[in-house]
């Protein structure tokens, strides 16, 4: 079940389009982009601002700040300035890193970025002229309590992949 949606590039194109075309109709509750959705109605929280989804995990968007090449460095810069752990989009590449503050032989913060992929059929993103460091993939996080455990899942080039043991597609 969904609950929350966070912002986006893809998420602020009413707003840009209304504020370029006709600034006056911002202020209509209908175009507020959590109305327009029926976001309240389904009882979905949009957020505009990180999302703590579990302690001391943050969930972005991936465009508020510098994008690394590298899968997972991008959500990595953003764990380091913000402090959190941080599960992002945006980029389109699915990977992990994480930055371990130690010293004198004392482990402090471990902080992990996480970049969760696309979904995307890669072939009708003809913006790419179809070249791009862009990896298929899902990211699912388990929570229990304090313990978070984060499984990113790859697909293959034919669209398989393995979750849990299971093989699909």
């Amino acid at each position: 079940m969904v609950t929350d949606v966070i912002r986006s590039n893809h998420t602020d194109r009413l707003y840009n389009i209304i504020m370029k075309k006709i600034p006056a109709f911002l202020d209509l509750p209908e175009l507020k982009f959590e109305r327009f959705l029926g976001l309240d109605l389904l009882d979905i929280t949009y957020h505009t601002k990180p999302y703590e989804f579990a302690p001391g995990w943050i969930a972005i968007h991936g465009d508020h700040g510098a994008i690394n090449p590298q899968p997972g460095l991008t959500a990595l810069g953003h764990a380091r300035r913000h402090g959190k752990n941080v599960v992002c989009g945006h980029t389109h590449r699915a990977g992990q890193s994480a930055f371990t503050e130690a010293s004198g032989g004392v482990l402090g913060r471990v902080l992990r970025g996480i970049e969760v992929g696309h979904l995307m059929d890669f072939k009708k993103a003809g913006y790419t002229k179809g070249t791009a460091n862009w990896q298929q993939a899902f990211l699912v996080v388990y929570v229990d309590k304090k313990k978070v455990s984060p499984v990113l899942t790859y697909f293959e080039k034919d669209g398989s992949f393995i979750f849990e043991g299971k093989v699909y597609g």
